[in-house]
């Protein structure tokens, strides 16, 4: 109870698991998203010394997702926590899951998914066609998921799973979404803005270890390289 601190139940145990990445009320159960990806952040200081004996310190930020086992989807009464359902289909794979309208959005990673609140399954759909390669990461965007994948980003109807519009780009990680703007980044810090709108992108090559910045607004980004700033628009 959250005004007195009294416990109300507690669940069964979940055996084995490293991670709950994502929990969700939905209607009368307490969804659990077990295993998948993780996201983590560092930041990394290098230290280079020069032929005259000074040293140049850097610091470059770096998100990046960790897929963690085992894997899993159960729900949980919110009377008694007592569990109504577990699914079996994800125990090979699973990116992550989020809730839309009372029903339930899951990726395996080579497929996209949606259950109801029952967890009986409404569609599967692969995601080859996509041409995308293996997706890392699913995301709301209105009417849509959009699927963030090894090398670009595609979009489908929630309503039936439809592909909408995908758009390739080089092997890259999502780095932060603002609106209708995914950042993506290579290892050699090269950027692309995804409009999740038509799944289409602007580039810019950065130098190695270039830091970037996107805006709260999700109009620029910020590019610092060496002593130089560039600002890059995402439209």
């Amino acid at each position: 109870d959250r005004r007195s601190g009294k416990l109300l139940w507690t669940s069964p145990e979940i055996p084995d698991a490293r991670a709950i990445p994502n929990m969700y009320v939905v209607n009368d159960q307490v969804v659990l998203q077990i295993g998948g990806q993780v996201e983590t952040q560092a930041r990394i200081k290098t230290t280079n010394r020069a032929a005259d004996g000074s040293t140049t310190v850097t610091y470059t930020n770096r998100i990046e997702f960790e897929n963690v086992k085992p894997y899993g989807v159960k729900a949980f009464s919110t009377v008694d926590g007592s569990m109504k359902w577990e699914s079996e289909r994800f125990r090979k794979g699973i990116t992550n899951l989020f809730p839309s309208d009372g029903n339930l959005y899951v990726c395996s990673g080579k497929a996209l998914y949606s259950m109801d609140a029952t967890g009986k399954d409404r569609y599967e759909v692969p995601l080859g066609d996509d041409n995308i390669g293996n997706a890392n990461i699913i995301l709301p965007y209105k009417d849509k998921v959009a699927i963030v994948g090894e090398k670009g980003i595609s979009t489908h109807a929630l309503a039936d799973g439809k592909l909408v519009n995908s758009g390739k780009y080089k092997t890259s990680t999502l780095q932060r979404q603002v609106g209708n703007i995914a950042l993506m980044q290579t290892d050699k810090e090269d950027i692309a803005a995804f409009n999740l709108e038509n799944c289409k992108y602007l580039a810019y090559d950065a130098r190695r270890d270039a830091i970037n910045t996107l805006t709260n607004d999700g109009q620029y980004v910020y590019v610092y390289e060496k002593k130089d700033v560039t600002k890059v628009k995402t439209h």
